[in-house]
């Protein structure tokens, strides 16, 4: 039984062991950022308390309060103002106050004096008791006074103030002007450049189309060329054939010739004599031919 509340307890401590741990890590971070705020590190402050605020989703708002003087005091307004700004809705009416005088502040530090005086009239209806509220309102007040009797006593100065600040912006709209057509021209010259590059390599192409094109004509040409030589080499074979066959005919002839005058015979002769061969042969064929279709007599031999 022992064995299982102390396990039960165990558990119970592990379930709340994140917890713990987490609320330590709060407290020394809040430590840390009163510490550094104190000794005037406001960037070592924000970066404590944006850890509480943003990542461990701490909802203090004495922590905001404190974040936001940091922002004001290391001179980022942007921020300062936006953190303010969360604040002006606060449950704390001190807080609320405090929050409407430091929007104050900063509009009247901008000469912005009319909306200074908007938020601290707010300021004191959150707390009537803030008496440094009250003395910046009267201090607003005075400032915006002087700024209307300076208005009224020189006007040129307005119109001239009116004048520069449209100038300013005209200057504005043309410098973007420009640059937008800057923009545009540099858009324009790279597609340029582009298509005649394109072009280019289009016409290396054809070139490289056209000189293949000519080498393949040449190469046929050669070809015919070879096969024209070829064949003309052939002919020449052809006729040298012809004329050796010619020369040993005639070779022959001639050794004919020689060997009839030798034997003191010529070729009308030699023809005449071949001619009677070839007839004495003939017949002598003729009568084997007779000899041998005649059956022989009976008791007779067959010569």
């Amino acid at each position: 039984m022992l064995t299982k509340i102390f396990a039960f307890c165990m558990v119970l401590l592990a379930i709340d062991l994140p917890d713990v741990n987490k609320i330590a890590k709060i407290n020394k971070l809040k430590e840390e950022a009163a510490l550094a705020y104190k000794q005037k590190m406001y960037n070592v402050a924000i970066n404590r308390y944006q850890t509480l605020v943003k990542d461990l989703g701490v909802e203090d708002e004495k922590i905001k309060l404190n974040l936001a003087h940091s922002y004001y005091l290391s001179q980022d307004m942007s921020n300062a103002t936006k953190t303010y700004g969360g604040l002006v809705l606060a449950t704390d009416k001190y807080i609320r106050s405090v929050a409407h005088q430091q929007l104050g502040n900063i509009r009247a530090k901008e000469g912005d004096f009319e909306t200074a005086m908007v938020h601290y009239k707010e300021a004191l209806k959150a707390d009537p008791t803030n008496e440094a509220v009250r003395q910046n309102y009267e201090v607003a007040k005075k400032q915006q006074e002087k700024k209307q009797q300076q208005q009224k006593q020189n006007p040129e100065n307005q119109d001239n103030k009116d004048k520069q600040k449209e100038e300013k912006e005209k200057d504005k709209q043309q410098q973007q002007k420009d640059q937008q057509q800057k923009e545009q021209q540099q858009k324009e010259q790279q597609e340029k450049e582009q298509q005649e590059k394109e072009k280019q390599q289009q016409q290396q192409k054809e070139q490289e189309q056209k000189q293949k094109e000519q080498q393949k004509q040449k190469e046929g040409a050669s070809g015919e060329k070879k096969d024209s030589q070829g064949d003309k080499k052939q002919a020449e074979r052809d006729d040298n054939s012809d004329k050796t066959a010619q020369e040993k005919e005639k070779e022959k002839s001639q050794l004919r010739s020689q060997r009839l005058q030798n034997i003191n015979m010529t070729e009308e002769q030699a023809k005449n004599i071949l001619d009677a061969m070839k007839s004495s042969e003939v017949q002598y064929l003729q009568q084997n031919q007779k000899r041998t279709n005649k059956k022989p007599e009976k008791g007779k031999p067959d010569w």
